[in-house]
């Protein structure tokens, strides 16, 4: 309890604005503490203790404190397994790629696909993108990965263009690291897009709002130089973050993809499909083309295409994301009406 009450102490007291160069600054402070315990075996040890739970204050809000536990310790010695599993997992190639079509929501025709990645586990089985992406990004092995997808989109990219199936434009997310690299991540995606034979038209980059609010911070040109090249650009889950349409204007977006959560609950919730309408209707004066993520009834459907008739999507109404084997049969059809597993076994 003495402990709590200093670091409450600590934290009023830097909360306190200051005055420099005419401007008054207010800032925020996370602190973490740990005990001193029979078997500590030296202060090196509390200091990584007390670290650890400053993370874990800034990882659940910031401008708090956090107490060093067993329980934290175990997470991190989780966090670390994982870590040395998804170095291991790139070598031995369990890195995966699924792809998700997207259609035109009042016609079914297949439009673009997303690749997503996926870690085929040898223990755990096939895990989504929530149970290891984090990890990648704070121990960087997110560049390795983001690498992998890039280029195996690209490659079945060309596959797909060899067979006279491919889709007008291959969707991939970008990551924070990725974007960090700069003039080197530039080059990458050109040497890629030179190496399979496409046009930059053929490759759009997701990002998200908050990435784009860091680079604008930190003047990275990237995504402007990508753009210039004629790379696409789509700012993905738009609504769950900043919400602003500067970023639209500011980097020429191409598409702009309406969050989950307004999607799913659109059809009982008036304010939710309300601000679809705004979004949409927004995005037509801009010349943005918008796709609503997450489409999962036809009443959802309807809902979007009564909004505006141009509207794209995607979801497990129509396919949720499949291998390359799956996803080539959805091209060869062309159009999808309902469910794409049910379309593609037929």
């Amino acid at each position: 309890s003495d402990a709590g009450a200093l670091a409450g102490k600590i934290s009023h007291a830097l909360s306190e604005p200051y005055r420099i160069g005419g401007n008054e600054l207010h800032i925020t402070v996370s602190i973490g503490i740990s005990y001193f315990m029979p078997d500590t075996a030296k202060p090196d040890d509390m200091l990584a203790q007390a670290d650890l739970a400053l993370y874990r204050a800034k990882e659940e809000g910031r401008n708090q404190y956090r107490f060093h536990s067993e329980d934290l310790d175990k997470q991190v010695a989780e966090r670390v397994q994982m870590a040395d599993e998804l170095r291991e997992a790139i070598a031995r190639d369990e890195i995966e790629v699924y792809y998700q079509p997207q259609v035109e929501l009042h016609s079914g025709n297949i439009i673009g696909m997303e690749a997503l990645v996926r870690w085929h586990h040898p223990k755990r089985g096939l895990l989504m993108p929530g149970a290891f992406i984090p990890t990648a990004e704070k121990t960087g092995t997110i560049l390795a990965i983001g690498h992998r997808v890039l280029e195996r989109a690209c490659a079945q990219m060309k596959k797909w263009r060899d067979d006279g199936l491919a889709p007008p434009a291959m969707s991939v997310n970008v990551s924070l690291a990725q974007l960090k690299m700069g003039p080197q991540f530039v080059r990458e995606v050109s040497e890629l897009l030179a190496q399979y034979g496409l046009s930059p038209g053929d490759l759009e980059l997701d990002v998200t709002e908050s990435m784009l609010a860091q680079a604008t911070f930190a003047q990275n040109d990237v995504l402007d130089r990508l753009r210039e090249m004629g790379v696409r650009i789509a700012l993905d889950n738009f609504g769950a973050e900043y919400s602003t349409f500067d970023y639209l204007r500011a980097y020429r977006v191409n598409h702009l993809k309406v969050a989950r959560k307004f999607v799913e609950k659109a059809t009982v919730d008036p304010q939710r499909a309300a601000t679809i309408r705004a979004i949409i209707g927004a995005a037509r004066e801009m010349g943005i083309q918008v796709i609503a993520e997450g489409v999962e009834t036809q009443e959802q459907r309807a809902l979007l295409v009564s909004i505006g008739s141009n509207t794209r999507g995607a979801g497990f109404f129509f396919s949720e994301a499949v291998p390359s084997g799956p996803a080539t049969d959805l091209l060869r059809k062309g159009v999808i009406e309902r469910n794409g597993k049910m379309t593609a076994a037929e």
